[in-house]
């Protein structure tokens, strides 16, 4: 299913993080980690939804298995491995170093292990290695667990990630990359996303009752900066994905039932945010390579037109990038989108889940 208003929600999800890459909002806000998070939520709301309805009409679980992981591959891979590809030619150096990894979808685990982020092209990369770690044993569990016993496991698993959070401000030395960067330390996100499926597709009216609550987003939101502003490094650490999940949950919830109305409508159902929202995924592939190409050209432009020395002094430069840099990354992933991953996705056509 096809949900208008979550293309939106995509969009701004990656925009918060090229906004955190570039020009960051505040240290009180982690915008990037937020983005992800949300992204996370998405992820574990949509897959699960399907694997959910195919689980209700009784399909076969290995054809569901086979169209799941295809489709995926589909969607995921073309483009991934596209990018390795050019950086190759950008960066060869650094490609070759990071290579095996980034072909294993194992980026988190080298930053975990060596305890910092990958080289900048690549460090985002991460994100995308819990999608596919999650991917691989996720519709196994879902298609084979008893619907009955669905909420207390999803509980039970989000319950996990937010103790294993705390366990790793205890006993490890780098707690702080293994909370952001490993799969077990993101599976709230996921979980939260997936009980919202649960919710949706059983409980529909219990659920529509909470989420009219849309205001509980900003008092989750306060809270999460309070905690960032006066609470300990444990409170961050353990609660501050668990409340990126909470808020999740209400927009993603929201997005796709009752929905936004008057001014959120108008936005997240504008046909450019929504054509945007479709190529976010190329936006976040390609946003810091971008800017490690670009931004050179940017400060060179600044200092040579008028014009851009004159609205520099009403703004900040790092503003101006940012704006410059989204600009180009938005015309690379269109060209990407409709030339390269648009042709692939038309394959997807012929993978039916039944």
């Amino acid at each position: 299913m096809h949900y208008k208003q979550l293309d939106g929600l995509r969009f701004f999800a990656v925009i918060l993080v090229i906004i955190h890459h570039i020009s960051p909002i505040s240290a009180n806000f982690d915008s990037g980690t937020f983005g992800v998070n949300l992204f996370f939520v998405i992820s574990g709301f949509l897959i699960t939804e399907i694997l959910i309805q195919q689980k209700i009409k009784k399909a076969n679980i290995a054809k569901v298995l086979k169209a799941f992981f295809i489709r995926r591959v589909l969607r995921i891979f073309p483009l991934y491995y596209l990018y390795i590809l050019i950086c190759y030619f950008v960066a060869p150096i650094q490609t070759e170093e990071f290579v095996a990894w980034m072909l294993t979808y194992s980026v988190n685990i080298w930053i975990v292990l060596k305890n910092q982020l990958a080289f900048w092209y690549f460090t985002h990369l991460w994100s995308l290695s819990v999608e596919e770690q999650f991917y691989l044993f996720w519709p196994f569990l879902v298609l084979l667990m008893p619907l009955k016993r669905f909420k207390q496991v999803v509980l039970l698993i989000i319950c996990i990630a937010v103790v294993l959070r705390f366990i790793a401000v205890l006993y490890f030395t780098n707690f702080h990359l293994f909370n952001y960067v490993a799969l077990p330390a993101a599976l709230d996100c996921f979980g939260i996303g997936a009980l919202l499926a649960f919710l949706k597709t059983f409980q529909y009216e219990w659920l529509e009752k909470i989420l009219k609550h849309g205001y509980l987003i900003l008092v989750i939101l306060v809270l999460h900066i309070l905690g960032n502003v006066f609470g300990t490094p444990l409170i961050q650490e353990v609660f501050g994905r668990f409340s990126h999940a909470l808020m999740g949950f209400f927009l993603v919830g929201i997005a796709t039932t009752i929905q936004f109305g008057n001014v959120f409508k108008a936005i997240l159902e504008n046909k450019i945010i929504m054509y945007l929202g479709q190529i976010s995924y190329g936006l976040y592939i390609y946003h810091l390579l971008v800017w490690g190409s670009f931004g050179e050209y940017f400060n060179s432009f600044i200092q040579k037109s008028d014009t851009i020395m004159y609205i520099n002094s009403l703004l900040p430069t790092r503003f101006l990038e940012l704006i410059f840099i989204t600009i180009c990354t938005i015309l690379v992933s269109i060209l990407s989108y409709e030339l390269f991953e648009k042709q692939v996705l038309k394959l997807k056509k012929y993978i039916l889940y039944s």
